[in-house]
């Protein structure tokens, strides 16, 4: 179906289109000079010591787990509310994945539902920093470092989002993040693993080449990895995108706040808070009522489109969770995606507050 507002907008520039021209005709095409320098500006741009970028967001989260030793025998708690590529990354490796439920308000790892399903054999929790909103940092990081259990931040959904003074990401032993189409920056495709310890950055480099090094030793092979190499192409397009970050932040927040006043006092709807104040920054803004299925429809027939959020992962089967998950289940079950993005006029977003005015149940 043909929309006239899509559910997200994005663009990428002249200046893109330049740095990717530039890229070509000076032959930095696979992993280079333009890679490493997109590295260090990330780096600099979350605040971290270190930054490996990688193909994608699923590749960053595979790539942190191989790095903290993650396999067979070993449990991974992820919260049940979130895109399944965060379970598929230990799922994969052979670990055992053990859902947690969310907050009750927000969907966001509940650090008690984590305290619940610690065991022995715990080896990582990966906090979900979905939408943009943080989850509870300090009280996950209490849990996890008297125990030695890695912290894996997924922060795809939360590039530039803050708590405190610090960057989600920036918080555990490593955090990833994604490039993807639908994120505040792209590069069509790719990632990022972030972190501040030098060890962590050794195991990186090392299982994001075979585990073999990149010194040119070929012959040793040092522990089991895969090819999670960036190329210079997608590094040009990203290290334009880096000059427009501010301006991005800026923007989804001003259509999350347009949202939100628009539609104060709505009957059957209501835009799911962030805490904008704090420093969250909205990938994109999600609202609440008792029948999704209902506003999504009634939207598409003015041409707008909006879309569902993901189901709880313990409807997943092969990844044998299914144990209840009562609020990562109900916040599934009533809140839908408006249309966002770092592009998407403030006309538009308009247009779908007089449109949601005109939905009643």
């Amino acid at each position: 179906m043909e929309y006239r507002i899509n559910v997200w907008a994005t663009r990428l520039g002249e200046t893109e289109i330049a740095n990717f021209a530039q890229a070509v005709t000076n032959r930095h095409v696979g992993e280079g000079p333009l890679t490493a320098e997109f590295e260090r500006r990330f780096a600099e741009l979350v605040g971290t010591r270190h930054a490996v970028a990688v193909p994608s967001g699923s590749a960053a989260l595979m790539l942190a787990m191989l790095a903290a030793g993650i396999g067979p025998g070993c449990e991974v708690i992820v919260p049940a509310a979130t895109w399944i590529a965060t379970a598929h990354a230990a799922h994969l490796l052979g670990a055992k994945v053990v859902l947690a439920d969310t907050e009750p308000g927000r969907p966001v790892l509940d650090p008690q539902a984590v305290e619940r399903v610690l065991t022995a054999r715990t080896r990582a929790i990966v906090p979900v920093h979905l939408g943009g909103r943080g989850a509870d940092m300090d009280a996950i990081l209490r849990l996890a470092q008297p125990r030695g259990i890695a912290v894996i931040e997924d922060a795809c959904q939360a590039l530039l989002s803050r708590q405190g003074a610090k960057a989600l990401g920036g918080f555990g032993t490593m955090g990833c993040f994604s490039l993807g189409v639908a994120k505040l920056l792209t590069t069509g495709q790719g990632g990022m693993v972030v972190t501040d310890d030098d060890e962590v950055l050794a195991r990186l480099k090392l299982a994001k080449l075979h585990g073999v090094k990149a010194d040119g030793d070929w012959e040793t092979y040092a522990r089991p990895g895969m090819n999670f190499k960036f190329t210079d192409l997608a590094a040009a397009v990203g290290l334009a995108q880096l000059q427009v970050a501010d301006e991005r932040v800026a923007h989804v927040s001003a259509i999350h706040r347009r949202y939100s006043e628009g539609l104060a006092g709505h009957p059957d709807i209501q835009v799911c808070p962030i805490r904008l104040d704090e420093g969250e920054v909205p990938l994109w803004t999600e609202a609440q009522t008792a029948n999704p299925v209902a506003v999504i429809a009634h939207l598409a027939k003015a041409g707008i489109q909006a879309r569902r959020v993901h189901p709880p992962l313990n409807r997943a089967p092969h990844l044998d969770c299914p144990g209840p998950v009562p609020h990562a289940t109900g916040q599934s079950e009533t809140i839908l995606v408006l249309p966002s993005g770092p592009a998407q006029p403030l006309a538009n977003v308009d247009i779908v507050i007089e449109r949601l005015w005109e939905y009643r149940r």
